[in-house]
This record gives C-alpha cells, sequence and structure tokens, in this order.
C-alpha cells in the first residue's frame, strides 16, 4: 500500500503549496513508511507527493518519475500484473529501462510512448496514479476500474485536491 496526494491552487505561494504538499504526504505515511517524496511545478502552484512502502523494485523505484526534459511526472500507487506485456512492447519501440522489476516504470514509459492514457483498457492491474504534463499543464488523474486503489478529488473554483484516502 502506498499513497498520492496533490493539488492545484494558485492562491498558494510556493512556501505554502510545499507546506500543504508535506501535511498531506504526513497525513498518509501510514500508507508507506518507507519513503516520503514530492515533487513541484516551478511555474505553477501545482504540486504532488507520496508515500511508499516499498514491495517492488526496492532499490530502485522511487517516485515521482520524471521524464529526462522535466516534462512528465508520475505519482503510482498499485501493481500492474501485466507489466511484463507491456514491458516487451516497449522494448521493441527500442525503449530502455533503468528497472528489471519497476511496473512504475513501464506505465510511466507505457503513457508517454504507446499513448497509455488513451489505452488504459489494456492495463491489468490495481493502481490510482496522478500524470502530469508540466508544458501542457495536464493533470490525469487514474483508477482501476474497480477502484480497488483508491483516488479521492476535489474540484472547485479551478483549484483542485486529490489523494488516495479523504482525510
Amino acid at each position: 500500500m502506498c499513497s498520492i496526494a496533490g493539488l492545484y491552487n494558485k492562491k498558494l505561494g510556493k512556501d505554502s503549496l510545499q507546506n500543504s504538499i508535506n501535511k498531506l504526504n504526513s497525513i498518509l505515511s501510514h500508507r508507506g513508511p518507507d519513503k516520503s517524496t514530492s515533487y513541484f511545478d516551478k511555474n505553477t502552484s501545482f504540486g504532488m507527493g507520496m508515500n511508499r512502502l516499498s514491495i517492488m523494485d526496492i532499490n530502485s523505484g522511487d517516485q515521482p518519475f520524471i521524464s529526462e526534459d522535466s516534462r512528465y511526472v508520475l505519482i503510482f500507487n498499485g501493481e500492474i500484473i501485466n507489466a511484463e506485456e507491456i514491458k516487451k512492447d516497449l522494448i521493441q519501440k527500442n525503449i530502455i529501462f533503468k528497472s528489471n522489476t519497476s511496473d512504475t516504470e513501464v506505465l510511466f514509459n507505457f503513457i508517454i510512448h504507446m499513448d497509455g492514457l488513451n489505452k488504459l483498457q489494456k492495463l491489468n492491474g490495481m493502481f490510482a496514479f496522478a500524470f502530469y504534463d508540466s508544458f501542457k499543464k495536464d493533470l490525469f488523474l487514474v483508477r482501476d476500474r474497480f477502484g480497488i486503489k483508491p483516488l479521492f478529488y476535489y474540484f472547485k473554483n479551478n483549484e483542485i485536491y486529490f489523494a488516495s484516502e479523504i482525510k
């Protein structure tokens, strides 16, 4: 079990945003006691964080996953059961993986290189994730079709808050 959380609120300054994300991570720390991390967009009042319970890819599975050009960011809670199958398709597209066992890395590359946000039906597993395109300022919140991994969100007045628990 891990947790993800984030928010966009243009009324918050940089320090308030960081404090808010740190507070969200703290509230959800029981879901992932191994490591707490965060991401903040340099140009907007957007941030997200996650708490990790290290089960798979213990040594190199830390998040958020950020693309080399810093455009894409992913935080992920769950398990992609058919990650090996998807990974084989990505390898055929000459995608190189840093880890042998990270389903998060597979998901990240699936979204970027295989138009994965439009092919979510290919994912088999239990998951909730936030994928952010920092160039377009697009945020995608996704959960598995049965809601095994919860994802709650609140949207009002062009502000958004999301988390793995309603707290």
